[in-house]
C-alpha cells in the first residue's frame, strides 16, 4: 500500500483488518470519483484531475482581468475535515453512488478510528485528513453545500458581475458591487450553518474588501489586492504575488 497515512486509519473491527481501507482507496480513485467528476462545476480546485494550484490561480487572474470585479470576499471554512456532518455526507454520497455495499463502506470507513501514538481513538464527526477517499469526499460535501448554492445565488440575486474560485476549503468571491459582496458573505454565513459548518470567524469590515483601491480599470494593473488562499501557498506562492507578476507583464 502506498501512503504511510493510509496505515494509521483503522476501520472498525481492529487494527489489522486493512480490507475495507483497500476497498475504500480503489473508490476513491476508481468509478465513484469518476462519477461524481462529471457532476462537479468549474468553480472548484483541488484534489481534482487537472484542477491544481495554478490552475485556480490562472482562473483567478483571468476573471479579475476580464471582468469589473472591484470587491472581494476570501474565507475559508472553520475546522472544515473535523466539522464534516456525517449524516449530510452519506445522503449527499447516496444522490450518485446507489451500490449499497459501497455506502456501507464509507458508513465503516467514517466511524474508523485514528491512531496517535499507539492509541485508536473514535471518530464520531469529520473525514480524517490524509486517506485517500477524504478528499473525494470533501468535494461532493462542498458541491452540494456551497458550489451549487452559490452558482444559483450568483444568478438569483447578483446585480453586477461575479467570479468564483474554491479551492478545497478555501474561496475567492470577486463582485462589481460591494453590495452583493456583502449579502454573498451574510448569506453564505447562513447557508453553512445549516451543515454543521462555520466560516472562520474574522471581523468582517476585512472580508469584504476592496480589490484595487476602486480605481478605474486601466490605473489598477498590476494592483492585484492581497488574495490569500491557505492551501494555495505552493512554492512560497501567494495570490498577491503571483497576480502581482502575471499582471505586470500584461501591462
Amino acid at each position: 500500500m502506498k501512503g504511510g497515512d493510509l496505515l494509521q486509519i483503522y476501520p472498525a473491527g481492529g487494527a489489522g483488518n486493512f480490507q475495507t481501507h483497500r476497498r475504500l482507496a480503489r473508490i476513491g480513485r476508481g468509478a465513484e470519483c469518476a462519477s461524481h467528476e462529471e457532476d462537479f462545476l468549474g468553480l472548484s480546485y483541488g484534489f481534482r484531475p487537472g484542477r491544481g494550484q495554478h490552475d485556480a490561480l490562472d482562473a483567478l487572474w483571468v476573471g479579475i482581468d476580464s471582468t469589473k470585479v472591484s470587491w472581494v470576499v476570501d474565507a475559508d471554512i472553520q475546522g472544515f475535515f473535523d466539522a464534516v456532518d456525517h449524516a449530510w455526507l452519506i445522503r449527499f454520497v447516496e444522490r450518485r453512488i446507489g451500490d449499497r455495499r459501497v455506502i456501507r463502506l464509507i458508513r465503516k470507513w467514517l466511524k474508523a478510528g485514528v491512531s496517535d501514538e499507539g492509541q485508536v481513538a473514535a471518530t464520531e464527526g469529520g473525514t480524517p485528513q490524509g486517506a485517500v477517499i477524504s478528499p473525494l469526499l470533501a468535494n461532493i460535501y462542498l458541491h452540494y453545500v456551497f458550489d451549487l448554492w452559490a452558482h444559483q445565488w450568483r444568478r438569483r440575486h447578483a446585480r453586477g458581475q461575479v467570479i468564483l474560485v474554491r479551492f478545497a476549503d478555501d474561496l475567492v468571491a470577486g463582485f462589481e458591487h460591494k453590495a452583493d459582496a456583502e449579502r454573498f458573505l451574510a448569506d453564505m454565513k447562513e447557508r453553512t450553518a445549516r451543515f454543521a459548518l462555520m466560516v472562520h470567524r474574522q471581523d468582517a469590515s476585512h472580508r469584504v474588501r476592496p480589490l484595487r483601491c476602486g480605481e478605474p480599470k486601466a490605473a489598477r494593473r498590476g494592483q492585484p489586492g492581497d488574495i490569500r488562499l491557505p492551501r494555495i501557498q505552493c512554492a512560497a506562492e501567494t495570490w498577491k504575488g503571483v497576480l502581482h507578476e502575471r499582471l505586470k507583464i500584461m501591462s
